[in-house]
């Protein structure tokens, strides 16, 4: 993460007041983010936060669960669900997509995650190539924003059967309205595949 990012996102979650700053607190939210991304980002323990941040285990752990809850409260402005009333203004204006993909809201991926987890689940969550991973379901639309995250899934887990669950059992997967169909386009084992909903 470059620096402007780092600190455009402090900047969100505090000008939306997602992580206020305590008059008595000695970590900054500069600092909260930091550790945050140290964990999520570069795969650290909360006890290596410790030594580097000089701070007590149960502060770096209570930090970390506040940020996670404030990028928590932020994900409904940042995952927004597809328009399916209308062809995106990239398919529409574009003779080589419309009118092949009007009917197409997005695109489908799934990818591998690096996770901690507990040593009796980790032959669960080990990859075909030997890491300890999560399966994560994602939708973007034309203009690359989030648009459905469905994470959780152990890494041994087919891109499909993690899509099979997302349908079968999310309340709030992306289904196009009642009497109409779309399309996603859905890259799995790296081969694409059309996948009508």
């Amino acid at each position: 993460m470059t620096k402007p990012c780092f600190y455009a996102l402090v900047d969100a979650l505090t000008s939306r007041g997602l992580l206020p700053q305590g008059q008595t607190s000695r970590v900054t939210s500069i600092e909260e983010v930091a550790l945050f991304m140290q964990t999520v980002g570069m795969h650290k323990r909360h006890r290596d936060n410790m030594e580097r941040f000089q701070h007590s285990l149960e502060t770096i752990n209570r930090r970390f669960h506040r940020v996670l809850s404030a990028l928590c409260a932020m994900a409904p402005e940042l995952i927004t669900p597809p328009n399916f009333t209308e062809p995106h203004p990239r398919v529409a204006n574009n003779p080589d997509f419309y009118p092949y993909f009007k009917d197409c809201v997005g695109a489908m991926d799934g990818t591998l995650v690096p996770a901690w987890v507990p040593r009796v689940d980790q032959h669960r969550y080990r990859s075909r190539k030997g890491r300890l991973a999560q399966n994560v379901l994602a939708i973007c639309d034309f203009d690359m924003n989030f648009t459905y995250v469905y994470a959780g899934w152990e890494g041994s887990a087919a891109d499909a059967r993690v899509l099979d669950n997302a349908v079968s059992q999310d309340p709030n997967f992306p289904f196009p309205p009642i009497g109409e169909h779309c399309i996603y386009k859905l890259d799995s084992s790296g081969s694409s595949h059309d996948n009508a909903l």
